[in-house]
């Protein structure tokens, strides 16, 4: 059987080691972090919200002794530092998944693209191969480090960028992109216009902005919301949280297409 066949099944174990951490949360936390919890333990269990604790209350030994186990593997693994590098390659493994490169064309004659929260940046290819010329790349992450090194990409012109908004500020003069690229970037963020706000006056040439996100009711999408609050105490982003996107772009609209099964994009141009 090929790695094909297996991807669903795959990416299925891979996720649902969320459920026992939220059904945890859901059992004994408090506040946003409970509500958060019950909602993904409700869409589980295919339950209203409201009857999760009652659920829950039948199994909560069982549901601690669980969270104990995990809890005693975790402890064990982490004495290893071998995972300490493994979110970048994971990066890499999930921008694998994405079949459709169409909405990856970008109608500007000299491509520049700021990708923030980029990581390794594993979405230069789809760039590349889309538009089919060379472009230059700019990408922004916390992690880098003269250690970290990022595989280059034939005919992409990468500047890395140590930080955030500021550190992207503060690195000028840079060439000044065109495109701004977020791929699972907007969820991590607890004021989604603040970001807008404060990084779109950096950007004058600015023509299109693309947002890659995990399309709902998929495996990626399981446990998301509680997975993203114990996170960065993030909230899901959702195609419905454009409008309050395109008033402060002054734009009237943007464009949703499919990757693929489990991602989308949303493309606002200018």
């Amino acid at each position: 059987m090929t790695n094909t066949n297996l991807g669903p099944k795959m990416l299925d174990m891979l996720t649902q080691y969320r459920a026992v951490p939220a059904m945890y949360r859901a059992l004994t936390g408090l506040g946003a972090v409970k509500q958060c919890a019950e909602k993904d333990v409700a869409k589980i269990l295919g339950i209203a919200p409201e009857n999760v604790q009652h659920v829950l209350e039948g199994f909560k030994d069982w549901i601690k002794y669980a969270m104990s186990d995990f809890l005693h593997y975790t402890s064990k693994l982490l004495d290893s530092d071998e995972f300490e590098d493994s979110y970048w390659p994971r990066m890499s493994e999930e921008a694998r998944l994405v079949t459709n490169l169409e909405p990856f064309k970008v109608d500007v004659d000299k491509i520049t693209i700021l990708d923030m929260g980029a990581g390794n940046a594993p979405y230069r290819k789809n760039f590349r191969a889309a538009n089919n010329k060379s472009l230059r790349y700019i990408a922004v992450d916390k992690r880098y480090t003269r250690n970290r090194q990022v595989p280059e990409v034939k005919n992409v012109s990468l500047t890395l960028v140590c930080g955030d908004t500021e550190s992207y500020r503060l690195a000028h003069p840079l060439p000044a992109p065109n495109v701004l690229f977020l791929a699972n970037f907007l969820h991590c963020l607890q004021d989604i216009p603040a970001f807008f706000e404060e990084i779109l006056p950096l950007l004058p040439e600015l023509k299109v902005i693309k947002i890659l996100e995990v399309k709902p009711d998929t495996a990626l999408d399981f446990c998301f919301d509680y997975h993203m609050f114990e996170h960065s105490r993030g909230q899901r982003f959702e195609a419905e949280q454009m409008d309050s996107i395109l008033n402060s772009l002054d734009s009237p609209s943007f464009k949703a297409e499919s990757l693929g099964d489990y991602h989308v994009m949303l493309t606002v141009e200018l």
